[in-house]
């Protein structure tokens, strides 16, 4: 696999992720009574969905960030040490949004979520998946790398 497929992989996911985002953010809009039922459908597929992109991004990358360049090193060490992180509190924030049944709790809960969420896509994206990054002409892959 090449590091741009790569690259255009990992930022479908994130495409994916902020659509759910702005699914969650939408059915927390709601005004309708089966706005909670929405509300933890919708965190759930993003749960899904992160849970899936970090394993992925991990995948792919693991191996691959620390010869890129001088930050490499630096690079692979915060994705291991962020993923972990955020993986645990994204899974407690859901859990708590989840569970909170006042509806303006439970929104102020998730947006605050939403906004890590958002926040750390787009660090992704300078700090991993930038063009500037992940380029195909830095290493020539074997098809099988990352597949």
């Amino acid at each position: 696999m090449k590091i741009s497929e790569m690259r255009t992989e990992l930022l479908g996911q994130h495409d994916t992720i902020r659509g759910l985002v702005a699914e969650v953010e939408g059915a927390l809009s709601s005004t309708q009574s089966e706005g909670a039922g929405a509300v933890h459908d919708a965190l759930r597929r993003l749960q899904s969905a992160l849970d899936h992109h970090n394993r992925r991004e991990e995948q792919l990358l693991e191996g691959l960030l620390p010869s890129l360049d001088a930050w490499g090193d630096a690079r692979a060490a915060w994705m291991d040490l962020r993923h972990r992180e955020e993986h645990a509190e994204s899974v407690a924030a859901i859990r708590v949004a989840l569970g909170v049944e006042d509806p303006a709790a439970r929104a102020a809960t998730v947006r605050a979520l939403l906004a890590e969420i958002s926040a750390h896509v787009a660090r992704e994206e300078v700090e991993f998946l930038s063009p500037d990054v992940l380029t195909d002409d830095r290493f020539k892959l074997s098809d099988g790398v990352g597949g």
